[in-house]
């Protein structure tokens, strides 16, 4: 019987480097040469998982470049060899690639690849446009600047690296150490202001993110050793969360005076009055994909629950906007994978998704992921928004449940006009246009029940 728990795979085929990619490995088979291929996985990060294949399979030491084709019109990925001597697998061989000829392939389209791949090396190398990582040669480049930031701790590199990403612009490596990890981060567009953000965060609010050891302002990249901690996707211990919540709430409220610095660093406007600019739009993409809607079930909503959703929009970001809480920092990717708990204290990770807005829908965005791990939640969801809360309070009263449920419809709202779609797409793909109607049903729901003065913040957000 087939087994209903194993994963699809996928097959990549690999232009394999080495010697400073004077040379690639070739499959000999009878019908001609043939660029490897290696299964992985569906769903795994690429680079990771091709980087340990290789290994377990050939026992090859590699690191991943890049993608020939980045919108996947054919798999084929870029790697190098770590050793310059690197043996050949079996029925394998290393070609000169400066020498290889189409009529030795078996598919005209593994030496195109590797055509291309010269052609686009040699022409970015010319005018001096090669992006950082799609260099050949730039780990151990890399690998020296990390050991040099390592010195002061001091820390001396392993050799052992985890690639987790990679791109000619982006990368994301765990190096090992003789003590505690170190990770080199690197970013490119569409999320530069990762870079700026990060840097600014970590001199500004340090006890809330790993401590940062180097820049290089020339890659956007930056070397922090490892947090010390568990992240919240790895525990069920209800007091790590407590305690995560509370120091959300410190650290924003830590950042108001930053909030101005923020924005110029390039962190998304989320603020009331940014919210409201887009209702307009957003209602009028729901009525048409309503009104496009075929089939029965989930049931459309009417131009008048539409209506009364736009409403209920307005009239939460108006009561956001004039409750007295300052604008602030906001994590609007709060995933537990990306917030560390310690001892006595939480590091949060991964700023790529920043904005600046009412703190509480950062909460808002951190209760859901809460709600989805503890199945039996509603019960502590109290006690998670007082932690919360208490931060914020110092004496003032708040309308906790009106606030909390404001939050939870903006915050919503605020990742349905975030996503990075255009109308037209959203209009030609059908599950596209089937998870933005979903939002808006949620955002309905939000809205009807914050109509009830008796409802809790639990039976709001349920």
């Amino acid at each position: 019987m087939p087994n209903p728990f194993a994963r699809n795979m996928i097959a990549w085929r690999v232009l394999l480097l080495r010697r400073n990619a004077s040379e690639g490995l070739a499959v000999e088979t009878e019908r001609g040469l043939c660029l490897p291929e290696i299964e992985i996985p569906e769903g795994c990060r690429v680079a990771r998982s091709l980087n340990e294949a290789i290994k377990d399979k050939w026992g090859i030491d590699a690191y991943s470049l890049y993608p020939l084709d980045p919108a996947g019109a054919s798999r084929i990925y870029v790697i190098e060899a770590l050793s310059f001597d690197a043996e050949p697998p079996e029925s394998s061989r290393w070609l000169a690639l400066n020498v290889t000829l189409s009529s030795e392939f078996s598919d005209p389209a593994d030496f195109e690849a590797i055509r291309r791949w010269r052609h686009k090396l040699a022409a970015s190398q010319q005018d001096r446009s090669i992006d950082p990582f799609a260099e050949p040669g730039w780990l151990p480049s890399c690998q020296d600047w990390v050991a040099e930031c390592l010195q002061p701790i001091p820390l001396t590199l392993t050799g052992v690296f985890l690639q987790c990403n990679a791109s000619p612009t982006f990368s994301l490596i765990r190096f090992e150490t003789d003590g505690a990890a170190a990770w080199f981060k690197a970013v490119g567009e569409p999320n530069l202001r990762e870079y700026a953000v990060t840097s600014l965060l970590c001199t500004e609010l340090p006890a809330f993110l790993p401590r940062v050891l180097g820049a290089k302002p020339e890659w956007h990249a930056w070397v922090a050793l490892e947090a010390d901690g568990t992240p919240l996707s790895q525990t069920s211990e209800f007091p790590s969360w407590r305690q995560a919540a509370r120091d959300l709430a410190a650290m924003q409220k830590e950042s108001r005076r930053l909030a101005s610095v923020l924005l110029q660093s390039g962190a998304r406007d989320i603020r009331t009055n940014a919210l409201c600019s887009q209702i307009d739009t957003f209602v009028s993409l729901m009525r048409e994909l309503m009104a496009r809607q075929v089939q029965e079930r989930p049931s459309r909503l009417t131009n008048s629950e539409i209506d009364l959703l736009e409403e209920d929009l307005r009239t939460a970001l108006q009561f956001l906007q004039h409750d007295g809480t300052p604008d602030s920092l906001l994590h609007l990717d709060l995933h537990p994978d990306n917030v560390i708990a310690g001892a006595g204290k939480t590091v949060f990770l991964d700023w790529a998704e920043v904005g600046v807005g009412h703190p509480f829908l950062s909460f808002a965005y951190f209760l859901e992921h809460f709600r989805r791990q503890f199945t039996n939640s509603d019960r502590l969801l109290d006690s998670l928004a007082h932690e919360y809360l208490s931060v914020w309070n110092s004496g003032d009263s708040l309308d906790t449940v009106r606030t909390l449920s404001a939050s939870a419809l903006a915050a919503v709202f605020a990742y349905a006009i975030s996503i990075p779609v255009d109308r037209d797409k959203i209009f030609r793909d059908h599950s596209l246009a089937g998870y933005f109607r979903s939002l808006a049903r949620r955002m309905k729901r939000y809205g009807e029940r914050a109509h009830s003065e008796t409802a809790s913040f639990r039976e709001v957000i349920a």
